[in-house]
């Protein structure tokens, strides 16, 4: 790494990445139905289904209705939080686009 590259020019891809959802099944259609993904597994027990985004094995995407990360403690903590509904699609769709990741940042911050 050079003094004028930053850290993020070494980042090749992303393998896995877990989102919070309000409703499981209506988030399931949404990412099955409008999006296309397959459907990797769920677990409804835990309230989370795991999909692949780009094919089987490449990356995978959980969506968590209620995740074991966020307690009634840390609820409100700003370092944990959650985007709207319409911001997850938007940063989802930008991420199947394969636009730049500045673009793709822009879109959801």
């Amino acid at each position: 790494m050079s003094p004028n590259q930053p850290p993020a020019v070494f980042i090749t891809g992303l393998f896995e990445t877990h989102l919070r959802v309000r409703n499981l099944e209506r988030s399931m259609e949404f990412y099955e139905k409008i999006l296309g993904l397959e459907l990797g597994m769920k677990e409804q027990a835990r309230r989370v289904a795991f999909y692949w985004i780009g094919g089987r094995g490449k990356t995978a995407l959980g969506l968590w209705e209620k995740p074991p990360w966020v307690s009634e403690r840390n609820a409100g903590d700003p370092l944990i939080t959650w985007p709207t509904h319409s911001r997850t699609a938007m940063f989802t769709a930008t991420l199947l686009s394969g636009r730049s990741s500045t673009t793709l940042w822009e879109g959801v911050i």
